[in-house]
């Protein structure tokens, strides 16, 4: 499926890449993001409620032994001009270091640690999402899908999201879990109790 300009513009990161794909780290983290968009979540959320889903994502489709969340909930910030992910007190958790020597990086165990380790979608691009859940399921998964998976695994990575969302990578606009184009299957994890 080609991505709609708007998906493209607002969702066009910056990652390591290799050969074809980026790598898969902020992907996965923006795909969570997305899928509770979908289920109507609230738009921000605690650095350690991401990190157990990107973790549990990260084992079924990472490459490598294991990873940190705190890289692209951090990074991701800087990405699209600001425009696609806030972390509203980046401030205040870069004062909590003190007198560190790169304090450009906030260690995972503070962002674990800390009430302020909040993150998500800028309020009016989580809006959009929300409001156009159709386009948002269409187009927006499918492109940060694009950027970091070959398409063998596509179908594979949204089931895991979201097994009620999408069937074998095909919205499931009208199948169980469903109302409308909008998952109702509202819970930390769509997966189903999968890990």
């Amino acid at each position: 499926m080609k991505a709609t300009k708007w998906a493209r513009e607002r969702f066009t990161y910056k990652a390591f890449k290799k050969g074809d794909f980026k790598a898969p780290h902020k992907a996965i983290l923006l795909l969570i993001a997305v899928v509770r968009a979908l289920h109507g979540e609230d738009r921000l959320t605690h650095y350690s409620d991401l990190d157990a889903e990107f973790q549990r994502l990260w084992r079924l489709f990472g490459s490598g032994s294991g990873t940190s969340t705190h890289y692209p909930f951090w990074y991701l910030r800087n990405d699209v001009k600001g425009r696609l992910w806030e972390v509203p007190h980046s401030e205040a958790l870069l004062s909590l270091l003190g007198d560190r020597k790169r304090k450009k990086d906030v260690p995972h165990r503070l962002l674990v640690e800390s009430p302020l380790a909040m993150a998500g979608f800028p309020q009016e691009l989580h809006e959009q999402l929300v409001r156009f859940r159709r386009r948002t399921v269409e187009n927006v998964a499918p492109y940060l899908l694009e950027q970091s998976f070959p398409a063998s695994m596509h179908s594979e990575v949204l089931d895991a999201l979201c097994p009620s969302c999408w069937d074998a990578g095909v919205p499931r606009w009208d199948g169980p879990g469903m109302a409308g184009g909008v998952c109702t299957i509202v819970q930390p994890s769509c997966s189903g109790g999968a890990s």
